[in-house]
């Protein structure tokens, strides 16, 4: 089956296990329903014992209406992956962090210059505070259960997605007035009106759970097959879709080093990951080992850039007991932090954390020494494969740009 043809399928037998689907765009008509053609082969996924999860940006009981005459579909993604539902219990719900959620509602309630209504998407229902009808109809669209309320901040639920609707179109509109970093959350335009603040976690089990688990039969059955299916489809899509295919063989099938369609499946994400600048660290073993076996080594798997000599660096003194600090690893707002600081017997570089995951109280932990702050600066910066933010002054000695994903 090649990944480029959506309207043909390949003669010969094909086992079909589960088949997630996009909702808007994908299968929907250009009136927003699903076309009348589509319910028969419903009919035929169930008689074959193949799970249909329909999965969109809309809310659960949006889909479960547009479903309800067909009992078989039981298993839906709903607003946009932050909520799962399986034989009508959730499954899997990512929150966004409340501080999150009064941002966004402060933030559009500020943009009086944008014609702009706000969507919180909840555990229990969709929420909105603007009441004029123009609006409410664009929300009530994708959003069958919906609750008028006279304050999204006084709402007691879990604030699931946050959809913000703009008459006029949502061109700009990030910088306009979603600016800035969003530490746990991510910004994402999801049509030219519609633009999503949600959650950047997920609950790996519940998704493996919706997704993956329906697929066990038929790789544990013909595991060489199911590989092959998966290489033939993903490899030429590369990205994402590669390496989530990775971890299904993974997760399902085992690691297969013998198998042709494995190692194209293992090299087109090692690809993918070198291509985004990801670091060694975070590739996985196997990952790893194909690599060198193609001859690849520490210093061939990024390019390495050279660092400054000791005339060409550019460090601003450190007077004895003083500290700077100069990477941030994560973007976690209790992320470790590197800081170095100058003692009477040289330089050193310390490791900032938190106490505990439940006890925010920071303690420092040497680390590295050196004479000069040009070789704390050189030791640091090879030492750190993983980070977010560095010191302008560092930055050049580090030996690779940051990670893109």
């Amino acid at each position: 089956m090649k990944a480029e043809l959506w309207s043909t399928i390949e003669s010969g037998s094909h086992d079909v296990r589960l088949v997630v689907c996009d909702m808007d765009g994908t299968l929907l008509d250009d009136t927003g329903a699903v076309p009348d053609a589509f319910w028969s082969l419903v009919d035929e996924m169930d008689r074959r014992d193949i799970v249909f999860a329909p999965a969109s940006g809309r809310q659960y009981a949006t889909l479960a209406r547009m479903f309800e005459a067909h009992d078989s579909v039981r298993t839906f993604i709903a607003d946009n992956g932050t909520k799962v539902i399986k034989d009508g219990k959730a499954v899997s719900l990512t929150p966004i962090e409340r501080d999150t959620a009064v941002r966004v509602i402060d933030d559009v309630r500020r943009a009086t210059h944008r014609d702009l209504g706000l969507v919180v998407g909840g555990a229990e229902r969709a929420y909105v505070e603007r009441k004029d009808d123009r609006f409410v109809n664009e929300a009530v669209r994708y959003n069958i259960d919906l609750e008028i309320v006279d304050d999204l901040k006084d709402v007691d639920d879990h604030f699931l997605k946050m959809a913000t609707y703009d008459f006029d179109g949502v061109e700009g509109i990030v910088d306009d007035v979603f600016p800035g970093d969003w530490d746990g959350a991510q910004v994402v335009v999801s049509t030219t009106h519609w633009i999503d603040v949600m959650s950047n976690s997920d609950d790996a089990y519940a998704v493996f759970q919706a997704t993956q688990e329906p697929l066990i039969p038929v790789a544990s059955d013909q595991p060489d097959a199911f590989i092959k299916e998966l290489a033939d489809v993903c490899v030429p899509i590369g990205g994402w879709v590669v390496y989530g295919a990775g971890r299904t063989v993974v997760n399902l099938v085992g690691i297969r080093p013998a198998n042709p369609d494995w190692t194209r499946i293992v090299d087109a994400t090692i690809s993918f990951l070198r291509s985004n600048l990801v670091p060694p660290i975070r590739v996985r073993p196997y990952e790893w080992e194909r690599f060198v076996q193609n001859g690849g080594t520490a210093n061939t798997w990024l390019e390495l850039r050279v660092p400054p000599t000791r005339d060409q660096s550019k460090i601003s003194p450190l007077q004895i007991g003083e500290q700077r600090s100069v990477i941030r690893l994560s973007s976690e707002p209790n992320a470790n932090m590197v800081i170095v600081e100058r003692r009477a017997e040289g330089y050193v570089a310390l490791i900032d954390a938190a106490w505990s995951d439940d006890d925010p109280t920071r303690s420092q932990k040497d680390w590295k020494s050196a004479e000069t702050l040009y070789d704390i600066y050189s030791e640091v910066a090879w030492s750190s494969q993983v980070w977010d933010w560095v010191d302008s002054e560092i930055e050049p000695f580090m030996p690779t740009a940051k990670a893109l994903i």
